[in-house]
């Protein structure tokens, strides 16, 4: 049983995971190369991220690396391509991601909405999360609730980054949307 699964390379990735009845909530682990249901044998594996704070909220596959989150950092995964399969590495350790449904792929890299309701890019060729949408950051942090059940969307057609929140006073579910255009913010 795992929090977050992802392919990448032929391999299915599991991330924050329970097993033998005892939660560990930065191991990830894989299968066997092009086999979904070995993880014994083969070239299946593990790791505890044991450095990594927080506990496990998603993995997302961008180009050939994996992107670990979790509630208080975010991690990268790339191919070793030797006995190691994966080689881990903290990515930026200052942004997490508990709202795991508000992550989602852009042309420009990951958005999500942190901690602080701040709306974040996480750039596709590498370097820490870059706070984006200020405007919308004052709105949103003024209104919502049960922020773990926010989701968000990217409109390839317009650009945009739509996230869907609940708002004070309202059923507890998402019913307010916020558009982020990635050209302009």
């Amino acid at each position: 049983l795992a929090v977050a699964i992802a392919k990448s390379l032929n391999y299915l990735v599991a991330f924050n995971v329970r097993e033998g009845g005892s939660d560990f909530p930065q191991r990830v682990r894989w299968t066997d190369r092009g086999s979904a249901s070995s993880w014994t044998g083969g070239l299946s594996g593990q790791e505890d991220l044991l450095t990594m704070k927080g506990a496990g909220t998603r993995v997302v596959t961008q180009d050939n690396a994996l992107v670990f989150f979790s509630d208080e950092e975010v991690w990268r995964g790339t191919p070793s391509g030797g006995v190691f399969i994966w080689s881990f590495a903290p990515y930026d350790q200052n942004r997490g991601c508990p709202y795991s449904w508000t992550i989602t792929p852009t042309p420009l890299g990951l958005m999500f909405l942190g901690k602080d309701y701040q709306v974040y890019l996480l750039p596709k060729g590498g370097g820490l999360a870059q706070p984006i949408g200020q405007r919308l950051h004052r709105e949103v942090r003024r209104v919502i609730v049960n922020p773990e059940r926010s989701w968000a969307v990217f409109d390839n057609t317009n650009g945009r980054y739509q996230l869907h929140y609940a708002v004070q006073g309202g059923s507890s579910y998402p019913q307010r949307a916020a558009y982020l255009d990635i050209d302009d913010g």
